[in-house]
Protein backbone atom coordinates (compact mmCIF):
# COMPACT_ATOMS: atom_id res chain seq x y z
CA UNK A 1 0.00 0.00 0.00
CA UNK A 2 2.79 2.75 0.96
CA UNK A 3 4.67 1.64 -2.36
CA UNK A 4 1.41 2.32 -4.62
CA UNK A 5 0.99 5.75 -2.45
CA UNK A 6 4.43 6.46 -3.04
CA UNK A 7 3.92 6.51 -6.97
CA UNK A 8 1.28 9.01 -6.94
CA UNK A 9 4.17 11.68 -6.02
CA UNK A 10 5.92 10.57 -8.92
CA UNK A 11 3.03 9.86 -11.35
CA UNK A 12 4.31 6.38 -12.33
CA UNK A 13 1.58 4.33 -13.47
CA UNK A 14 3.05 1.01 -14.12
CA UNK A 15 -0.21 -1.17 -13.94
CA UNK A 16 -1.83 -1.27 -17.53
CA UNK A 17 -4.88 -2.80 -18.88
CA UNK A 18 -4.51 -5.14 -21.85
CA UNK A 19 -7.83 -3.94 -23.43
CA UNK A 20 -7.78 -0.32 -23.50
CA UNK A 21 -5.90 2.62 -22.40
CA UNK A 22 -6.37 2.59 -18.27
CA UNK A 23 -3.15 2.73 -16.30
CA UNK A 24 -3.33 2.99 -12.31
CA UNK A 25 -0.96 2.83 -9.27
CA UNK A 26 -2.40 -0.06 -7.79
CA UNK A 27 -2.77 -3.45 -8.82
CA UNK A 28 -5.97 -4.00 -7.36
CA UNK A 29 -7.45 -0.95 -9.27
CA UNK A 30 -6.96 -2.59 -12.29
CA UNK A 31 -8.03 -6.06 -11.24
CA UNK A 32 -11.48 -4.03 -10.29
CA UNK A 33 -11.39 -2.11 -13.54
CA UNK A 34 -11.08 -5.53 -15.81
CA UNK A 35 -14.19 -6.85 -14.67
CA UNK A 36 -15.61 -3.56 -16.67
CA UNK A 37 -14.12 -5.34 -19.97
CA UNK A 38 -15.44 -8.83 -19.05
CA UNK A 39 -18.75 -7.93 -17.51
CA UNK A 40 -18.24 -9.50 -14.26
CA UNK A 41 -19.87 -8.32 -11.09
CA UNK A 42 -18.57 -10.52 -7.90
CA UNK A 43 -19.80 -8.34 -5.47
CA UNK A 44 -23.58 -9.37 -4.46
CA UNK A 45 -26.39 -7.94 -2.40
CA UNK A 46 -27.92 -10.73 -0.06
CA UNK A 47 -31.14 -8.56 -0.01
CA UNK A 48 -31.95 -7.83 -3.61
CA UNK A 49 -29.83 -8.35 -7.17
CA UNK A 50 -27.62 -5.65 -7.43
CA UNK A 51 -24.08 -6.65 -7.98
CA UNK A 52 -21.40 -3.85 -8.75
CA UNK A 53 -17.62 -4.56 -9.63
CA UNK A 54 -16.26 -3.09 -5.84
CA UNK A 55 -16.54 -3.66 -2.47
CA UNK A 56 -17.12 -0.21 -1.48
CA UNK A 57 -20.09 0.15 -3.84
CA UNK A 58 -21.29 -2.95 -2.28
CA UNK A 59 -21.17 -1.04 1.21
CA UNK A 60 -22.71 1.99 0.26
CA UNK A 61 -25.07 -0.07 -1.56
CA UNK A 62 -26.25 -1.80 1.90
CA UNK A 63 -26.56 1.66 3.77
CA UNK A 64 -29.75 2.17 1.83
CA UNK A 65 -31.44 -0.03 3.69
CA UNK A 66 -29.96 0.25 6.88
CA UNK A 67 -30.40 4.54 6.43
CA UNK A 68 -27.26 4.65 7.82
CA UNK A 69 -25.07 7.74 5.93
CA UNK A 70 -21.86 7.46 8.11
CA UNK A 71 -20.22 10.62 5.79
CA UNK A 72 -21.47 13.69 7.27
CA UNK A 73 -21.26 17.69 6.33
CA UNK A 74 -19.60 19.73 9.10
CA UNK A 75 -21.21 22.36 7.79
CA UNK A 76 -24.51 21.61 7.11
CA UNK A 77 -27.09 18.67 7.97
CA UNK A 78 -26.13 16.57 4.85
CA UNK A 79 -25.15 13.49 5.16
CA UNK A 80 -24.04 10.49 2.31
CA UNK A 81 -23.46 6.53 1.74
CA UNK A 82 -20.79 7.46 0.03
CA UNK A 83 -17.47 9.33 0.60
CA UNK A 84 -16.92 10.65 -2.80
CA UNK A 85 -20.66 12.08 -2.24
CA UNK A 86 -19.91 14.14 0.57
CA UNK A 87 -16.59 15.39 -0.73
CA UNK A 88 -18.54 17.10 -4.41
CA UNK A 89 -21.43 18.09 -1.55
CA UNK A 90 -18.67 20.24 0.51
CA UNK A 91 -17.40 22.54 -2.51
CA UNK A 92 -21.60 23.53 -2.86
CA UNK A 93 -19.97 25.35 0.68
CA UNK A 94 -17.12 26.73 -1.02
CA UNK A 95 -18.41 27.21 -4.80
CA UNK A 96 -15.39 25.53 -6.37
CA UNK A 97 -15.99 23.86 -9.42
CA UNK A 98 -12.76 22.19 -10.75
CA UNK A 99 -13.92 20.12 -13.36
CA UNK A 100 -14.64 22.14 -16.43
CA UNK A 101 -15.52 21.31 -19.99
CA UNK A 102 -12.96 22.41 -22.45
CA UNK A 103 -16.10 23.02 -25.37
CA UNK A 104 -17.68 25.40 -23.17
CA UNK A 105 -18.02 27.28 -19.80
CA UNK A 106 -19.61 24.49 -17.89
CA UNK A 107 -17.74 23.44 -14.83
CA UNK A 108 -19.06 21.24 -11.78
CA UNK A 109 -18.33 19.94 -8.49
CA UNK A 110 -18.85 16.60 -9.53
CA UNK A 111 -15.81 14.88 -11.51
CA UNK A 112 -17.58 12.70 -13.53
CA UNK A 113 -20.58 15.53 -14.90
CA UNK A 114 -17.83 16.79 -17.23
CA UNK A 115 -17.65 13.85 -19.12
CA UNK A 116 -21.83 13.28 -19.21
CA UNK A 117 -22.14 17.06 -20.29
CA UNK A 118 -19.53 16.86 -23.02
CA UNK A 119 -22.31 14.13 -24.46
CA UNK A 120 -24.47 16.91 -25.29
CA UNK A 121 -22.07 18.18 -27.79
CA UNK A 122 -21.72 15.53 -29.33
CA UNK A 123 -25.54 14.04 -29.16
CA UNK A 124 -24.40 10.82 -28.22
CA UNK A 125 -26.08 8.70 -25.65
CA UNK A 126 -24.22 5.79 -24.82
CA UNK A 127 -26.61 4.37 -21.59
CA UNK A 128 -29.44 2.53 -23.65
CA UNK A 129 -32.09 0.20 -21.76
CA UNK A 130 -32.25 -3.18 -23.12
CA UNK A 131 -36.15 -3.19 -22.71
CA UNK A 132 -37.06 -0.33 -25.00
CA UNK A 133 -35.42 2.19 -26.76
CA UNK A 134 -35.24 4.16 -24.05
CA UNK A 135 -31.61 5.58 -24.16
CA UNK A 136 -29.60 8.88 -21.94
CA UNK A 137 -26.49 10.93 -21.69
CA UNK A 138 -26.62 10.08 -17.94
CA UNK A 139 -26.16 6.60 -16.05
CA UNK A 140 -27.97 7.80 -13.35
CA UNK A 141 -30.97 9.03 -15.82
CA UNK A 142 -30.95 5.13 -16.82
CA UNK A 143 -30.98 3.33 -13.51
CA UNK A 144 -34.06 5.66 -12.88
CA UNK A 145 -36.06 4.54 -15.71
CA UNK A 146 -35.49 0.92 -15.40
CA UNK A 147 -37.58 1.27 -12.33
CA UNK A 148 -40.72 2.06 -14.47
CA UNK A 149 -40.32 -1.81 -16.44
CA UNK A 150 -39.96 -3.55 -12.64
CA UNK A 151 -42.21 -1.58 -11.23
CA UNK A 152 -39.91 -0.65 -8.08
CA UNK A 153 -40.27 2.48 -6.20
CA UNK A 154 -37.70 2.63 -3.22
CA UNK A 155 -38.34 5.96 -2.29
CA UNK A 156 -40.65 5.97 0.31
CA UNK A 157 -42.30 9.25 2.63
CA UNK A 158 -41.63 8.56 6.06
CA UNK A 159 -44.89 10.95 6.57
CA UNK A 160 -47.64 8.96 4.26
CA UNK A 161 -47.52 5.57 2.22
CA UNK A 162 -46.44 7.48 -1.10
CA UNK A 163 -43.44 6.01 -2.89
CA UNK A 164 -41.82 6.77 -6.19
CA UNK A 165 -38.98 5.65 -8.48
CA UNK A 166 -37.17 9.14 -8.33
CA UNK A 167 -35.75 10.73 -5.43
CA UNK A 168 -36.53 14.07 -6.85
CA UNK A 169 -40.18 13.16 -7.40
CA UNK A 170 -40.40 12.24 -3.50
CA UNK A 171 -38.09 15.32 -2.23
CA UNK A 172 -41.01 17.61 -3.91
CA UNK A 173 -43.69 15.32 -2.27
CA UNK A 174 -42.20 16.14 0.83
CA UNK A 175 -43.05 19.64 0.82
CA UNK A 176 -47.01 18.94 0.33
CA UNK A 177 -46.88 18.49 4.63
CA UNK A 178 -44.68 21.49 5.14
CA UNK A 179 -46.93 23.58 2.60
CA UNK A 180 -43.25 24.80 1.29
CA UNK A 181 -43.77 26.40 -2.15
CA UNK A 182 -39.90 27.46 -3.28
CA UNK A 183 -40.90 27.30 -6.97
CA UNK A 184 -41.40 30.87 -7.45
CA UNK A 185 -42.78 32.75 -10.76
CA UNK A 186 -40.42 36.03 -10.91
CA UNK A 187 -43.26 37.24 -12.88
CA UNK A 188 -46.43 37.14 -11.03
CA UNK A 189 -47.24 35.27 -7.39
CA UNK A 190 -47.31 31.81 -8.02
CA UNK A 191 -45.53 29.95 -6.43
CA UNK A 192 -45.51 25.59 -6.21
CA UNK A 193 -43.64 22.60 -4.87
CA UNK A 194 -42.75 20.94 -8.31
CA UNK A 195 -40.09 22.41 -10.56
CA UNK A 196 -42.12 20.98 -13.98
CA UNK A 197 -45.13 22.88 -12.37
CA UNK A 198 -43.21 25.93 -12.33
CA UNK A 199 -41.81 25.88 -15.95
CA UNK A 200 -45.37 25.16 -17.87
CA UNK A 201 -46.98 27.78 -15.77
CA UNK A 202 -43.56 30.39 -17.34
CA UNK A 203 -44.75 29.20 -20.74
CA UNK A 204 -48.51 31.02 -19.87
CA UNK A 205 -46.15 34.36 -19.41
CA UNK A 206 -44.07 33.61 -23.12
CA UNK A 207 -47.20 32.25 -25.02
CA UNK A 208 -44.78 29.32 -25.87
CA UNK A 209 -46.56 26.48 -26.90
CA UNK A 210 -44.11 23.82 -27.16
CA UNK A 211 -45.62 20.06 -27.24
CA UNK A 212 -47.20 19.93 -30.69
CA UNK A 213 -48.82 16.91 -31.97
CA UNK A 214 -47.07 15.73 -34.82
CA UNK A 215 -50.56 14.79 -36.83
CA UNK A 216 -52.38 18.14 -36.88
CA UNK A 217 -52.12 21.71 -35.49
CA UNK A 218 -52.58 21.26 -31.71
CA UNK A 219 -50.53 22.72 -29.43
CA UNK A 220 -50.16 23.20 -25.89
CA UNK A 221 -47.88 24.16 -22.89
CA UNK A 222 -48.68 20.94 -20.81
CA UNK A 223 -47.09 17.21 -22.05
CA UNK A 224 -50.39 15.53 -20.49
CA UNK A 225 -52.66 17.14 -22.09
CA UNK A 226 -50.81 16.38 -25.50
CA UNK A 227 -50.85 12.99 -24.95
CA UNK A 228 -54.52 13.27 -24.06
CA UNK A 229 -55.05 14.75 -27.54
CA UNK A 230 -53.22 11.99 -28.89
CA UNK A 231 -55.59 9.53 -28.14
CA UNK A 232 -58.27 11.04 -30.86
CA UNK A 233 -55.85 10.08 -33.54
CA UNK A 234 -55.97 6.46 -32.52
Amino acid sequence: ALKSHKMIHTGKKPYKCDTCNYVTVSKTHLNSHKLIHTGEKPYKCDICNYATTQTNNLKSHKHTYTGEKPYECDMCDYGSTQKSALKSHTQIHTGEKPYECDMCDYASNQKSAPMSHKLIHTSEKPHKCDMCDYASTLKHNLNSHMLIHTGEKPYKCDMCDYASNKKSALMSHKLIHTSEKPHKCDMCDYATNWKHNLKSHNLTHTGEEPYKCDMCDYATTIKQNLNRHKLIHM
